[in-house]
């Protein structure tokens, strides 16, 4: 009981979507919001290693989480870290840490972009674009879910615009993404925990 108790608050305090922001990461003038970057200051700080940067070890495992949205191989993660960094051994700081997370996440509200390009039929995206879209994505959505995004979006659905999209995007994938990172969480803390286990 008490592992499980232990298990939950661990994952409702360290867990978060890191890259993928439910609403737009950059301002008009493709700066990021403080809003973003205050999440990403707070990603690098749960991150550190004995409070003094991070590791190659753990940058990779940070993006490797995400690598089904932005792509990078493992070779392009070493090079984004050994870009600030200088090698592979030693400790990324903050402000490094900002500078690349931002490359990451422009990639990743490119390939968004490019997405819903390639989807538009007439230049416009209609449900059916959307539903195509998402299952190009592998993500898979009825009618009725769409609509509601939809209107919360407040977006013609004759004519979804390419924000809306994008948050749509989001909105769909960041519970997905959180799910994923609690399955890997959890799978690592029942291992440890089944090691401590005396039988």
């Amino acid at each position: 009981m008490y592992i499980f108790f232990f298990i939950m608050m661990y994952l409702a305090s360290s867990l978060s979507n890191a890259f993928l922001f439910t609403v737009p990461p950059f301002d008009e003038n493709s700066k990021l919001t403080d809003t973003s970057e205050t999440e990403l200051k707070h990603i690098f700080q749960k991150s550190k290693c004995h409070d003094e940067g991070i590791d190659f070890v753990r940058f990779k495992n940070l993006l490797l989480n995400f690598n089904f949205l932005h792509k990078y191989d493992e070779h392009e993660i070493e090079y984004l870290f050994i870009e600030v960094v200088g090698e592979i051994y030693g400790l990324m700081d903050e402000k490094q840490f900002l500078k690349q997370a931002i490359k990451v996440i422009e990639r990743i509200e490119k390939l968004i972009e490019n997405l819903y390009k390639i989807s538009l039929i007439n230049d416009k995206m209609t449900i059916t674009e959307l539903k195509s879209a998402l299952l190009k994505a592998k993500y898979t959505i009825k009618d009725e879910r769409a609509t509601e995004l939809i209107n919360i979006e407040k977006t013609d659905p004759q004519n979804i615009s390419r924000k809306a999209f994008r948050n749509i995007f989001a909105k769909l994938y960041v519970p997905c993404i959180q799910n994923q990172q609690e399955v890997t969480t959890l799978k690592k803390i029942f291992s440890s925990y089944e090691t401590l286990d005396p039988r």
